[in-house]
């Protein structure tokens, strides 16, 4: 079959089946529309090639080449696209479900709210891609290549970034639910209102990153490194950072409610109007913080190293300050409020009544 054969069958609308269309040039062919159901595409030129709202069923493409191919609004289900090449491809509300795109090069393509559901991206190049709504779940991710990419308003659920590379990645209002980042470097990156629940982040390098509004809720930041990092207005509710090194680190307006800071080093940092309502601080170091105006109400801060810091209209409501280091700047804090204290402590009073 050739080039011309195989446009006027998708002209007609014939439901294409069972072809071995492998080796055939079909660079800027129109295809539009067309529905290939277990065709082979094996090493096929389909550079330029409009395949818009078309849909490939358990068809293989490995090796094709489909630089600059416009996918936009097409299916691909249980395709096997190993080593293809799709630089510069239109890929706009793509779906493309149980893939297998392995060693895939995408290099500075731009990926518009695309699906990709299950099915594998390993050793996939996306280096320079910009990914705009996209929505990545699933998918086999080892090796895979991000190196300056750009995703806004993208979402990775339960991506395992231990193998990834991310140099000079930018995270915008992405979605990064329970990822696996454990010692993964992501020094100077920009995650600005980045959302990371429950993701595990022992020992990951966050040191001079952009954190702005980030949210971190119930996060694993055991051992992380976020030093000079700058995070204003971030949320930290229930994370662990047991260990954690926040070394003037700017963190303003941010809530740490119910974090476990044990032995946390936060020496020098900004923490000004942050909430550290229940955090546990035992053995941390907040020497010369910032904690104008904090809410530390009802947190631990025994053996707690506090000299130095700035601790101005900072409210020790019921805080736990047994063996705790403070300076003379003790004195412009807040104490307990009795009130607010006698209604926390209240219980009902249970009586019995007479039979």
């Amino acid at each position: 079959m050739n080039r011309a054969e195989l446009e006027g069958l998708v002209r007609r609308g014939e439901v294409l089946t069972d072809l071995d269309l492998s080796g055939l040039d079909l660079s800027n062919a129109r295809l539009d529309g067309g529905v290939f159901e277990r065709v082979r595409f094996a090493g096929c030129d389909l550079r330029g090639a409009s395949l818009e709202e078309s849909t490939l069923s358990s068809c293989a493409l490995p090796e094709a080449r489909l630089d600059g191919c416009d996918l936009h609004h097409a299916t691909l289900y249980r395709c096997e696209m190993q080593a293809a090449t799709l630089v510069g491809a239109r890929l706009a509300v793509t779906r493309i479900i149980e893939c297998d795109a392995s060693e895939v090069d995408l290099q500075n393509t731009e990926l518009t709210i695309v699906t990709w559901v299950d099915g594998s991206l390993r050793n996939a190049n996306l280096a320079g891609c910009k990914l705009d709504r996209t929505s990545i779940v699933g998918v086999a991710s080892h090796g895979m290549n991000l190196a300056r990419a750009h995703l806004k308003q993208s979402v990775l659920v339960k991506t395992d970034f231990r193998a990834v590379v991310l140099a000079g990645v930018r995270f915008e209002l992405a979605v990064l639910h329970e990822g696996d980042f454990t010692g993964v470097s992501l020094a100077g990156a920009d995650l600005t209102l980045t959302q990371l629940m429950g993701s595990a982040m022992r020992d990951v390098d966050l040191r001079g990153a952009t954190l702005a509004r980030c949210n971190f809720k119930d996060c694993d930041l055991t051992g992380a490194r976020l030093d000079d990092a700058a995070g204003p207005s971030a949320l930290f509710l229930d994370a662990k950072l047991v260990g954690a090194s926040l070394r003037g680190g700017r963190f303003a307006q941010s809530s740490f409610q119910r974090a476990d800071l044990s032995r946390a080093d936060l020496a020098g940092a900004d923490l000004q109007q942050c909430i550290f309502h229940d955090a546990v601080c035992a053995g941390a170091v907040l020497a010369d913080c910032d904690l104008t105006y904090a809410d530390l109400s009802r947190a631990d801060l025994a053996r707690a190293d506090v000299r130095g810091a700035t601790l101005f209209r900072a409210r020790l409501h019921r805080i736990n300050d047994s063996g705790t280091l403070f300076s003379a700047g003790r004195a412009a804090a807040l104490g307990d409020d009795p009130e607010l204290a006698e209604a926390e402590t209240w219980r009902p009073m249970i009586t019995t009544e007479p039979r």
